[in-house]
């Protein structure tokens, strides 16, 4: 038997081959293939033997089938992966999020310590990781080129300093609000208290007129 008959009754993949059935414009030997599914399909030798053809056609459907459980099947390992791994996870996450402002873990912790290990604005003790702020100016967006950085930032102060666009003005209008508001809010409690004393002072003397006894002439 020729070398190019030993791939005769061979299995590859979904394709069985038959026999050689003629030679393509490069002289290369073509066979006659029976696939699983009942297809006949003619495939390059060099395609089967390297494993680059494994079908007549009918795995791509299938490859398209199943893509979703593919799908739910990779998440349903990460997920598993994050629940047994919680610290090599929460390692990452930080690697993570340093890395994208050019921060290494020692210039982390070295900012940390400038603030005494406190939120720069709030001056709470965050039991999670502070957040890195940077001047939004020079980098739009999440990342920073590391030399815009103006320090470490709880999450409320972070996501307060993002709602109100980094704007100086919108920060000055809201305390000139929180003033305000307060003062009218202020004036209002002592009229209602004052109103109130006089309603009370009121019901007294009345229940002292109605309880007092009568003058007899």
């Amino acid at each position: 038997m020729g070398p190019r008959l030993q791939l005769a009754g061979k299995k590859f993949g979904r394709l069985t081959a038959i026999e050689p059935c003629g030679r393509d414009k490069r002289q290369r030997v073509i066979w006659h293939c029976l696939c699983d599914c009942g297809n006949h399909c003619r495939v390059q030798s060099s395609n089967l033997t390297c494993g680059q053809t494994k079908s007549c056609g009918c795995l791509v459907g299938v490859h398209i089938r199943t893509s979703d459980e593919h799908v739910a099947r990779r998440n349903a390992t990460t997920a598993k992966w994050h629940k047994t791994h919680r610290a090599e996870e929460k390692v990452y996450r930080r690697r993570r999020a340093l890395r994208s402002h050019g921060l290494t873990a020692e210039q982390y912790e070295e900012l940390l310590a400038k603030q005494d290990g406190r939120c720069a604005l709030c001056r709470c003790i965050s039991p999670f990781l502070l957040h890195v702020d940077h001047d939004h100016s020079c980098c739009p967006g999440t990342y920073s080129c590391g030399r815009c950085i103006r320090g470490l930032l709880c999450i409320s102060c972070n996501r307060a300093l993002g709602l109100f666009k980094d704007s100086v003005d919108m920060l000055k209008n809201a305390i000139s609000y929180l003033e305000l508001s307060g003062a009218v809010t202020t004036e209002r409690r002592i009229g209602e208290s004052q109103k109130l004393q006089s309603e009370l002072t009121g019901d007294r003397e009345s229940a002292a007129e109605m309880t007092a006894p009568a003058k007899i002439n």
